[in-house]
């Protein structure tokens, strides 16, 4: 008798198995499955005229009992089957199952076309982001410079919030209705930002023009662009996730040297605005390059403005799905990833700041940002292809622990001194890139690629927490923007954030592939 996963079963592409099979108390999360016991029994409402072979693999019904521990008893009318050591320690096991019935083309023109739109996407969407200390640094002492570290981070802190929080309304948004129409908002939504943001002179006015509304245009970019290559690669995936990504580096490593040239020429107003070019030229190329492959049979017509409203409130409230952490490995994954956002942006958004307290140059200070991303190139091509060849989690485990360990052995003692500030940014840029790119061919792993998005998203709307208050932290520990050694104090908060992220990756590890430490999970 052939042994059927739970994926296969629940597979759209599956009609032959639909036919034949039944799915009775079926478990919705890895954890139930882990510990449950299949029974297969004969369908009555199978067709009784099939074939001799049909017979010893097909008409069963499929009933999961939670916390049953039998072995593999062979039996005339019934099998029952243990797969708790599978699931629990087999983390190649889990992402086979959950995808079984699927195919992935792996390659081909397509899909490398769709991880270019991607690429051209997080170009902007990310690189703006990961650049975003370009312009806080300019408003702290340029139109903001009246106010202190703690209010101006509340700008860019919200942003971040804004762009992960809604995440869990993107992810399930571009589960129902492809990759068209959250692309067209998000870019709708940063270029209008960009171009509105030049004429703020207001804190208020920041807050509703960056903090929010390129927060959200930011939110549904990121999350259409890394959850349609889920589409097109499996084995792949990690790889090709870690490509698209590499826009967001180049972004990073671009917009701070495009400002630093476009200040002192044409200043903030058109400083801005050219961004918003950049920004509506590059999204519409790639909105045309990326396509998804599976989407459920949702229509998006709207007959008028209330029932428009009506069909975004249903998405929202079917967004987020509690269930499931009832998974021990999603749990300790999400709270890496809160970890992660919660020390990652404020590197990202005070590098650039720290040197200008540390006594050097504008240009110094700006130049950072840009190694900080180009390091980053390299550091999302080559971890994203070891993960797929050692394991996602392992990567991502070695790349948090080598992270933490460039703060306090490089950035906290020898921050005063240029040279190990770049070599810090360099390495420490390698490492992050690796982190932020491979969250997302992690979830993969232990997620059903249709609901890819919504878990994904999930994940980080937890996690935008983390991101909400991390600036205002670092704010609050540096106090006067040119107090040298609030800074200090803030790079210890980073070291000690890192390195509970850390923990937390390897314990999803650990829950994956248990205490084989060169087994590939």
């Amino acid at each position: 008798m052939d042994i059927i996963s739970l994926a296969e079963l629940q597979s759209n592409n599956s009609t032959h198995l639909k036919k034949h099979y039944s799915l009775t108390n079926a478990p919705k999360n890895l954890e139930t499955i882990a510990h449950s016991t299949v029974h297969f029994k004969p369908n009555p409402n199978s067709n009784s005229n099939s074939n001799s072979n049909s017979n010893s693999n097909s008409n069963f019904n499929f009933n999961f009992n939670s916390g049953s521990t039998s072995n593999l008893k062979p039996g005339l009318n019934s099998t029952s089957i243990d797969n708790s050591n599978d699931f629990n320690h087999e983390g190649s096991l889990l992402i086979k199952n959950l995808d079984q019935g699927l195919n992935f083309p792996e390659g081909g023109l397509r899909a490398w076309l769709v991880v270019l739109g991607s690429f051209l996407c997080l170009f902007i969407s990310f690189g703006l982001l990961n650049a975003s200390g370009a312009i806080q640094s300019y408003l702290q002492y340029h139109q903001l410079k009246e106010l202190n570290a703690l209010s101006i981070s509340w700008i860019f802190s919200i942003f971040s919030f804004i762009t992960f929080a809604t995440s869990v309304y993107g992810g399930p948004f571009f589960d129902k209705f492809g990759s068209t129409i959250p692309l067209t908002i998000g870019n709708i939504f940063i270029s209008t930002s960009y171009f509105a943001l030049g004429n703020c002179t207001k804190y208020y006015q920041f807050i509703l023009c960056f903090s929010i509304l390129n927060g959200v245009g930011t939110s549904f970019v990121f999350n259409t662009s890394i959850s349609v290559i889920s589409h097109w690669f499996s084995k792949k995936r990690a790889f090709a996730i870690c490509i698209a990504s590499i826009g967001g580096s180049i972004g990073g490593a671009v917009f701070p040297l495009v400002l630093r040239d476009l200040y002192p020429k044409i200043g903030f107003k058109w400083s801005m605005r050219v961004l918003g070019f950049i920004s509506l030229g590059s999204q519409s190329i790639g909105i045309l390059l990326v396509k998804e492959r599976f989407k459920k049979n949702d229509s998006f017509q709207i007959g008028s403005l209330k029932s428009f409203f009506k069909l975004l409130s249903k998405t929202f409230q079917e967004s987020f799905d509690y269930t499931y952490f009832k998974e021990r490995t999603y749990c300790a994954y999400v709270a890496a990833l809160f970890f992660l956002e919660l020390y990652t942006y404020i590197v990202f958004g005070y590098i650039s700041s720290y040197a200008l307290a540390k006594g050097f140059s504008d240009s110094q200070s700006l130049l950072l940002i840009t190694v900080l991303n180009v390091a980053g190139i390299p550091g999302r091509m080559i971890p994203g292809y070891l993960a797929d060849k050692y394991g996602r989690f392992n990567i991502i485990s070695i790349f948090t622990i080598l992270s933490t360990a460039t703060i306090f052995i490089i950035w906290l003692p020898f921050g005063y001194n240029i040279y190990a500030l770049y070599s810090f940014v360099g390495i420490w840029g390698f490492c992050v890139a690796a982190i932020l790119s491979l969250p997302p061919s992690c979830c993969g792993q232990i997620s059903n690629t249709e609901e890819f998005g919504k878990r994904y998203g999930t994940g980080y709307f937890i996690a935008a927490f983390g991101s909400l208050i991390s600036l205002p932290i670092s704010g609050a520990l540096i106090g006067d923007s040119t107090n040298s050694k609030g800074y200090d104090n803030a790079v210890i908060f980073v070291g000690c954030a890192s390195a509970v992220c850390s923990f937390f990756f390897c314990l999803s590890r650990y829950f994956c592939g248990g205490k084989k430490l060169f087994k590939k999970i």
